[in-house]
């Protein structure tokens, strides 16, 4: 027996299939006709009510940016001449200016904070509806949703307000935005502050070491006698040496003169007593400095060299500290903002919202939604209703329910 003479199906059983669902749908809505369509009813009339029935709300942003921060102690560059080089041509070079990136989590937490909110609070009291400040607390909480900060890694600060009035919007936006500006100020101003009074420390310690160090030089040149090291030690070894080479010149003579003359002659004499007299100049032009050779030049010159390297390199710091703290001091007065608003908040010429569409859209299908589910509900009800072992069950239910009501009345007198 093939396919072809299999005889059609009658009868209930022809109904079950994919299109029974959908029937039992259509059927269900066929008998609750009267309660879809009043579902249906309310709740367009309620999503109407919300479309146009509600307050426009508008919303204004105001754009800044972060400016990266500077650290201005390092971005010095002060031409000094305690660094040399062969030629004496030496000096200090700019080391560049190290700027540091923005810090837009900071800002963006500190606009959120509840002191930014209670300026903008105490700036816009009146037209924010707020009659005494006990009210605050809640409107700080209300603040918080109108206002959205976006922030960026290239430091750019986006502020949106969403307000019930145009103007409102935009001038919370701007003054949200001004308040952040403020806060860098402030924020680069103690900052500064705090290292002027480090550099103010660092100056004076810097000082009190080269008051010291003029001060150890200052006796050094008094020990030894001394104006110009150089110069006078290389003058006094030229006379120590054209000394010792009279000197050598009168004992070779004294020598000759010693073949033909006796000790006791008065050219020996002369002789001897010119060569005592250049020995007591060398005495005395070997005890023009420290020591009584030539080796003591050495050490004498490299330690009057070790203190005015000394002496140059604190000098240098000095000035390189004082530089710092005249420019910062100017800073101090002139304080820029790290916030530079590029695009303040304009009023708004149409409402952000509510979307009517949106809200029809929404409403219409809750309400779709809600009258099948009702009217589900209703045809079980029905049906269970028909069920005599589930309509025993319900009159049972019933008829204990006025009877547990006065037992508890009973109960209550």
């Amino acid at each position: 027996m093939n396919r072809n003479d299999e005889q059609p199906r009658t009868g209930p059983e022809c109904w079950y299939g994919w299109p029974a669902p959908l029937i039992d749908v259509l059927v269900t809505l066929s008998r609750q006709r009267r309660l879809v369509a009043g579902v249906l009813f309310v709740g367009l009339v309620l999503a109407l009510g919300a479309a146009f029935g509600g307050r426009s709300y508008y919303r204004a942003t105001a754009i800044g940016v972060l400016m990266p921060r500077e650290k201005p102690v390092f971005d010095m560059s002060v031409r000094t001449p305690s660094l040399r080089t062969a030629d004496g041509a030496g000096s200090r070079v700019g080391v560049g200016t190290l700027m540091l990136p923005p810090q837009t989590e900071l800002y963006s937490e500190l606009l959120r904070s509840e002191r930014c909110l209670v300026a903008v609070i105490e700036a816009f009291r009146a037209r924010l509806g707020l009659a005494s400040p006990g009210e605050d607390d809640g409107a700080i909480v209300a603040l918080r949703r109108m206002v959205n900060i976006v922030t960026t890694d290239a430091g750019l600060i986006s502020v949106e307000v969403t307000a019930d009035a145009p103007r409102l919007a935009a001038d919370i936006a701007n003054h949200i935005l001004d308040q952040g500006r403020k806060a860098s100020v402030e924020i680069e101003r103690r900052m500064i502050e705090d290292v002027l009074d480090r550099l103010e420390i660092a100056v004076r310690t810097s000082v009190r070491r080269l008051e010291g160090d003029e001060v150890a030089m200052q006796i050094f040149l008094d020990e030894h006698r001394l104006l110009d090291p150089y110069q006078e030690s290389t003058e006094n070894l030229r006379q120590i040496r054209e000394t010792q080479m009279i000197r050598d010149g009168l004992v070779r003579r004294r020598a000759e003169l010693g073949q033909s003359y006796t000790a006791e002659s008065p050219e020996i004499r002369e002789a001897t007593s010119q060569i005592d007299a250049a020995n007591q100049r060398l005495g005395e032009l070997r005890g023009f400095v420290r020591g009584s050779g030539e080796a003591s030049y050495g050490a004498l010159l490299l330690e009057h060299s070790r203190l005015q390297q000394r002496i140059d390199a604190t000098t240098d710091l000095v000035r390189t500290l004082e530089a710092q703290r005249e420019v910062l001091q100017v800073r101090a007065l002139q304080t820029a903002g790290a916030v530079v608003a590029i695009t303040p908040a304009t009023e708004p010429t149409s409402a952000a919202g509510p979307r009517r569409k949106r809200v029809m859209l929404i409403g219409a299908a809750l309400t779709v939604i809600s009258a099948w589910i009702l009217a589900a509900l209703r045809e079980r009800w029905r049906a269970a209703m028909k069920d005599p072992v589930l309509a025993v069950r319900l009159r049972e239910v019933r008829r204990r329910a006025p009877q547990r009501t006065t037992d508890r009345q009973g109960d209550v007198e």
